[in-house]
Order: structure tokens, then sequence, then C-alpha cells
């Protein structure tokens, strides 16, 4: 067998179902609160909130390392139209998500939590802009994952769907169709045991709108709407799903009517994986559609990660900013796919206590108390301990006077996190270049560029360190 036929088999099994005896089998966990058989509905599906543009066609958005919003533009047969920059300034938002029309004015939405929790609705304006932005939710941060599945109980109006952190429940958030919510409503538990949630459309073709999920062992589960809010029988829909760095919903990507998935591989190809719009798989190939998308943010979830640790977060001395706005910052800053989560491939996890390391917030005199090697004037990490000076994090440095305060809190966070996984300080490469994250550039930038993330010679040796 050629290499080319090799690779075309082994895609070709991916989407290998499993035996029929293991759908809605009573063991499966208790995922959905409804074992009921999916419900039959006649009528057109209903609208996903996809055709971002107007032109008809399913089209995508996805933030860059960058921090702009880049929308893709289909060209409803498979293949793209191109792309192109519609917002800067998107690094604040934790995810982003074509919501469909929230506000019911007739136009598709984007909705994005940001790092403080709170829950931003973007308006379009229905030819691939915006009218304007404004907050609909606080505490979204409660969430791992945050789903936008279009009209999941029925009632004709868009809705969203949380993952809780805390005890892995899901929760419904039925919008009312004005821009607001109706009253949420617990709908799911054990969601801890699956990753790569996304909402795909109406995968099985009875008028409902689904979900997929992947589990630990790579098999892909189709979750079905009941259609008023609940779930049908789920089941799986394929295996081998498990080496996939993300999985996507894109909506009917080309334009035959059913719905589709996207699953973007280590390399960053993306791959499209057509479905035949009655809950199977088309027959391949499953063709690479696009190269580059590691460079482009899912909305991924954390996948199975090939090792976790473990960390605190404190205070040390008297330190003026908020330690939970801290915290929140550590947590998204390390689970994000830029960083020294490597791809996913590793998980850091908060503990109250006893953690693998600490991360402080540590006034400058504590930082300087940490080892001889630590001053007053920057952060600092010391074994186990991470110490963030304080007034640093409140104030940056003047090499970072011309990127946000954001920016600058992901710089020393990933600087001095890269220290504990055992990297150095490296020179500037050269004059107008990126400068490596573990450079010291609250010191000097050295004729290099500010960059708050890893470079990838820099995440390899991390992994060479630590997998």
């Amino acid at each position: 067998m050629s290499s080319e036929a090799a690779a075309r088999s082994e895609v070709s099994a991916i989407v290998a179902a499993t035996p029929a005896q293991s759908r809605g089998r009573a063991q499966s966990p208790p995922l959905g609160q409804s074992r009921a058989p999916t419900q039959s509905h006649t009528g057109p599906a209903p609208s996903y909130g996809h055709d971002w543009d107007g032109d008809g066609n399913a089209d995508m958005v996805a933030v860059g390392h960058d921090g702009r919003l880049y929308l893709y533009r289909s060209d409803g047969e498979g293949g793209w139209l191109g792309y192109r920059s519609i917002g800067t300034g998107w690094l604040a938002r934790a995810e982003v998500h074509l919501a469909g029309d929230w506000d019911g004015d007739g136009d598709p939405d984007i909705v994005a939590p940001d790092l403080d929790g709170r829950l931003w609705l973007y308006t379009g304006d229905g030819a691939g802009g915006f009218h304007g932005r404004s907050v609909i939710g606080s505490q979204w941060h409660i969430f791992t994952d945050i789903l936008a599945p279009g009209d999941w109980d029925g009632d004709g109006n868009v809705d969203l769907i949380g993952i809780r952190r805390s005890d892995a429940t899901m929760w419904l958030y039925p919008g009312d169709g004005e821009g607001s919510f109706q009253r949420p409503r617990q709908i799911g538990s054990g969601w801890s045991s699956r990753n790569a949630v996304t909402a795909v459309g109406d995968w099985d073709g009875d008028g409902n709108v689904d979900l997929i999920a992947r589990d630990a062992l790579g098999q892909l589960w189709l979750y079905p709407s009941d259609g008023t809010g609940g779930f049908g029988r789920w089941r799986v829909i394929g295996g081998g799903w498990r080496d996939f760095t993300a999985v996507h919903g894109p909506g009917d990507f080309t334009g035959d009517g059913a719905v589709d998935v996207f699953a973007r591989e280590r390399n960053g190809d993306l791959r499209l994986f057509p479905s035949d719009g009655s809950g199977h798989w088309q027959r391949p190939p499953y063709p690479v559609v696009g190269a580059g998308w590691r460079s482009r943010l899912l909305n991924e979830p954390t996948q199975t990660p090939r090792r976790v640790f473990t960390y605190s977060v404190a205070r040390l001395g008297t330190v003026y900013a908020d330690l939970a706005e801290f915290s929140r910052h550590v947590e998204w800053t390390l689970a994000d796919i830029r960083g020294w989560s490597l791809g996913w491939d590793i998980r850091f996890d908060e503990v109250s206590s006893g953690g693998d390391f600490t991360v402080y917030l540590a006034s400058p005199q504590q930082v300087a108390a940490a080892a001889p090697v630590c001053s007053t004037e920057y952060s600092c990490a010391v074994g186990d301990g991470v110490y963030i000076n304080e007034v640093r994090w409140r104030q940056a440095t003047d090499t970072f006077a011309h990127r946000s305060l954001a920016d600058y809190r992901r710089y020393v966070l990933n600087h001095e996190v890269g220290h504990w996984l055992g990297l150095g300080h490296p020179s500037c490469p050269g004059d107008g270049q990126p400068a490596p994250v573990m450079q010291q550039q609250s010191i000097s930038l050295e004729g290099c560029r500010e960059n708050v993330w890893p470079l990838q010679w820099e995440l390899d040796q991390a992994r060479a360190n630590v997998l």
C-alpha cells in the first residue's frame, strides 16, 4: 500500500462506528438526563447562525495569535472564498461563538465571555460586520465550556449551554429571542468524562440540533436533542479521534443540506468530515481543507492530557490587586493552546493547597525575600514557587508600553512558569524578530518585538523536559 493510500485508510477508519449493540447501553455515563428515543420532527431544520456575511453559505470565525478575529468565508461547496480580519483585541475573550440570532433582529450574532466572567454580545449587521456590543451576563467563568447549539429547547429562540467547572454538570441557558435569558436549568451531569464537546446543528436529520463529544479513548459520541431541552438516545458515531487537537461544527460547509465536522490535526491541517444528514458519515475521502490552523483558536476545550500538573494560587505580603482576578488570569493563561499546555498535552489544575507549584501574587519585598537571585524590581521563579511581582502585575514595565496590561500579564505568567518547566533565559534572536517568551523582556527587548507566548522551539524544549 502506498503512503498516500495508507493515509486515506487511516483517516477512513476514524469514522468507523462501533457496533450497534453499544448504542444507548445502560452503562453509559449519565451525561444527559433524558434517555427517551429521539423524537421525529417534520419541517425545515433550525437555522444555526453560521452565515455571518449574508451570502447564504456557512462561515467560520476564529481568533488568531495576533488577537484578530478572522472571518473565513465558505463558498458553499466545501471550499473557501477567502478570509479577512473583522476585529482586533479578541485575545481578551476566553471563547468566541457564532450564536445565531440572539437579539431577534434577523441577523446572526457572536457571544464571547471575557476573562472576568462577563458574557459579551456582539450584534452582527448581516453583512459580515458588527452593529455594537453589550454585556448580557456575568460569572460565566464558572463554565469550562460554553456552547452555542442553536434552538436547543424548540421554542424558536437560540440558546446557550455551559458545562460547569465545579461539578461537570451541563446547564441550559434559554434565550428569550430579544437579547436576554430565560431561567437556566440543569440538563446533564458527568461531562468530565467527555472532551472536545461541540455543537454541530442537526446531525441526524430529525429537525433538532445536536452535540458531539469525544471521550478519553478517542470515541466520538452523538448527543441528540429531544427538541424540548433534553437529550435523545446518545450513541458512538466514530473512533480514532483522540489525536485531533480540536473538533468543530461549522454547519453545512459543503452546501449539500447536511451539517459537517472539522477536525484539526497536530500539524495544523484542518480536515473535513461531511455527514449524510441522517446521522452517519459520508464515504471517504475526508479532505484537508486548510493548513496552518494551529495559529487559530476554534474554542476547543481541553483534550485528555498526557500529564497533569497541579498548582495553588496565594498572596504574599501586602498586595492591592484582586486575588480572584489574578487566579482567573493564571487559569486561562495556563490553559491556552498557545502556551505551556503544549496543544493540551499538559493540563494545569488549580488546587487549594499542596500543588506541584504555587503561583504567588507577591509584594516586591516578598519577591526579593524568595531567593538571592530575586529582586524587588521584577518577578521570579524559585523551586516550586512562582512569584509574580504585584507592582508589575498592576503597572507592567516600560518595555511593554505599546502593549496592553493583559498582554504583559500573559507574558510574565508564561515567563515565570517557563522557569518552573526548566527553561532558562535566551537572548533576542535578531532585530525585529519576536522575542522568546523566556527572554527577560521586562528588562530589555534587545531589539526584538514584544511577544507573550512561547516560540515553537521553546514549546519543543518544554515538551522534552516534562513529557
